[in-house]
């Protein structure tokens, strides 16, 4: 069934709002910012914000989300359709950095908000991510396609090194190939 012109403005009101925020967040930081900032990048009005969010804060804590849900999607299908032990590592890693990639204001936003990203990230939201790793990592232990290790403390310190090697990505050029290579290899014990 078609969407409704009110679903569509709805739907493009929130995007809206929550991309200012992205942009507000990265160029401003949290803590400088407030909602006429946003409002005001956004070009809708306030009563349209307060319609879609409480605060600032809130909305924060809801493009981190989103984010995370994101990253949680594109690695998870990556690692399901790799064919080998090193694609398992490698595939995820490249779909975590191409998330940056396609939205380098993401990575400016979470640089210059790292303690209220940090707070946000470890709610719900990372542990569901460590879990949906740490599964995945068992399967290929258990099928012998990953080397025995234990798989919780793997699987948080591969998700801790995508986060940091995010910089090698955009301030030393490094290719997010050559990245997603590198770690694949450290986390495959080579």
């Amino acid at each position: 069934m078609p969407q409704s012109r009110r679903e569509i403005t709805k739907k493009n009101n929130r995007k809206a709002i929550l991309d200012a925020a992205v942009k507000v967040f990265a160029e401003i930081g949290l803590g400088a910012s407030n909602v006429r900032d946003i409002v005001r990048e956004s070009k809708l009005s306030p009563g349209t914000f307060y319609n879609y969010f409480e605060s600032k804060d809130e909305i924060f804590q809801s493009v981190v989300k989103k984010l995370l849900k994101e990253i949680s999607e594109k690695t998870s299908k990556a690692r399901r359709s790799a064919t080998n032990e090193f694609s398992i590592m490698k595939d995820g890693y490249t779909a975590f950095l191409q998330v940056f990639i396609d939205d380098p204001m993401l990575l400016q936003m979470i640089a210059r908000n790292q303690t209220s990203f940090r707070m946000v990230l470890f709610q719900d939201e990372v542990n569901n991510i460590a879990e949906e790793l740490e599964n995945d990592l068992m399967i290929g232990m258990r099928t012998g396609n990953l080397p025995k290790a234990p798989t919780k403390v793997l699987a948080w310190a591969m998700f801790g090194a995508g986060f940091e090697m995010l910089t090698q990505v955009f301030e030393n050029n490094v290719s997010v190939d050559e990245v997603a290579d590198q770690l694949a290899h450290i986390f495959l014990g080579g």
